[in-house]
């Protein structure tokens, strides 16, 4: 809760509040006390409040072991997809636009799967989206409907300002979609499965462009490389490694673990 989204997210007197509080943390906590981060983001913000103490990044495990079983038959569709909030921090006006662009044809749709989390935003959103026909809005869809979707879009997107383990990435990788991020973004899941861009538009809007030019099979062969290689207990058993060696070397430092 260090990053700069959880630390004005309130009022400025409960904004002072917090300042005090860290400095507080920042005295009384011994040199000895190692902070767990999950993402490169997050291990920078606590460097910034307490420089001088240990840190150790270790990524959430992935909260499944279950692959998806990928269509034997299928044509995937021109379809690029985004699961998530709709709030400012997941970055949506960057996607519509990066989308757009792209300058791709008519056959080419951009669907917004979103539980909406700020009211004010998604008013933003559909005004941004109600001149263009190829982009729409829609709910949030789960299990079998979801993962047909995916089984069957072309690309996934993932533009937020920072994440922690992003679901939709997992799932998109367990059932063979590729998904475009931007470099801000840090996942150690399956690098076949991410793509990374700047994120700016016009670079964006051309990796959008470039993986869109893919042939069908070019495209499939993609996704069956991307299952293939996404494997859930690997990754679990990495992180279980990572947990293991800092308890035990914070049982024989006496570490205190926050």
């Amino acid at each position: 809760m260090l990053l700069p989204e959880a630390l004005n997210s309130e009022s400025s007197v409960k904004n002072i509040l917090k300042i005090i509080i860290l400095k507080f943390f920042k005295v009384i906590l011994r040199e000895n006390t190692n902070f767990i981060t999950v993402t490169n983001y997050e291990t920078k913000q606590v460097k910034k409040f307490f420089p001088k103490l240990q840190i150790t990044k270790i990524n959430n495990p992935i909260p499944f072991n279950v692959k998806k079983k990928i269509l034997k038959k299928r044509k995937l569709k021109k379809k690029i997809v985004y699961f998530g909030r709709i709030h400012p921090h997941k970055n949506i006006e960057l996607m519509i636009n990066s989308f757009l662009n792209a300058k791709l044809d008519k056959s080419w749709s951009l669907e917004i799967f979103g539980l909406v989390d700020n009211q004010s935003y998604l008013n933003k959103i559909k005004s941004l989206i109600k001149r263009n026909k190829n982009v729409f809005l829609k709910k949030p869809i789960f299990d079998n409907k979801k993962n047909y979707v995916m089984q069957t879009a072309w690309l996934n997107l993932l533009f937020s300002k920072s994440e922690v383990l992003s679901l939709s990435i997992l799932e998109a990788s367990a059932n063979g979609l590729p998904t475009l991020i931007t470099n801000n973004l840090n996942f150690e899941i399956n690098k076949n499965s991410i793509i990374k861009s700047n994120p700016k538009v016009d670079i964006l809007s051309n990796s959008i462009k470039k993986i869109s030019l893919l042939k069908q099979h070019q495209r499939i062969f993609l996704g069956k490389k991307i299952f293939k290689k996404f494997n859930v207990l690997n990754y679990n058993n990495l992180i279980l490694e990572k947990y293991v060696n800092i308890i035990n070397k914070a049982n024989s430092k006496k570490i205190k673990l926050n």
